[in-house]
């Protein structure tokens, strides 16, 4: 959803996750759409970026067509996608608060994460209950941070250099 684009709600129907990113405005709206995989069918997870910006009427119009429900919303990051036994997860962060700043970049610490599972309905299992205790008990709020404009996996040397050449990457 682009660097432009912070504060997230996700949305769920029956055949969808909906990730909606709201621009600093709150005029434009983009769209994160991923398909929920069938129990039987629970190998591929597809996922697509609407390339149409939408505006509050046209995004409440998608919602509805969809039946979709609000999940979470101002979530701060998406975390990731993990598949347990049985069933795909998205992790997020519900929660992050600023520990500093590096070159005018904020830089977010995790307090919070939650588990959304993508089949709809799932079957529970006790290796997937098991799997998704322990992920839960490894605290994934501790140790990990995140910049929407900085990028922390290079050195300050490198940014800096990048910065002078004007890469574009996270625009």
């Amino acid at each position: 959803l682009g660097n432009k684009y912070r504060r997230l709600w996700l949305y769920e129907s029956r055949e969808l996750i909906l990730i909606v990113g709201e621009d600093k405005d709150a005029n434009d709206f983009k769209i994160l759409e991923i398909k929920r995989p069938p129990i039987q069918d629970n190998e591929k997870v597809y996922s697509k970026e609407h390339t149409k910006t939408y505006n509050m009427e046209d995004l409440q119009y998608l919602l509805n067509a969809h039946k979709a429900s609000l999940l979470y919303e101002n979530v701060p990051c998406l975390f990731g996608l993990i598949k347990l036994m049985k069933a795909h997860y998205l992790i997020i962060v519900t929660n992050a608060s600023i520990i500093g700043t590096l070159n005018g970049s904020h830089i977010y610490t995790i307090n919070d994460t939650a588990l959304v599972p993508l089949t709809y309905k799932r079957r529970k299992t006790m290796d997937d209950d098991r799997y998704k205790s322990t992920l839960q008990y490894m605290q994934l709020s501790k140790g990990f941070y995140f910049s929407y404009s900085y990028d922390l996996s290079n050195t300050l040397q490198s940014n800096y250099l990048i910065s002078k050449t004007e890469n574009l990457r996270f625009v």
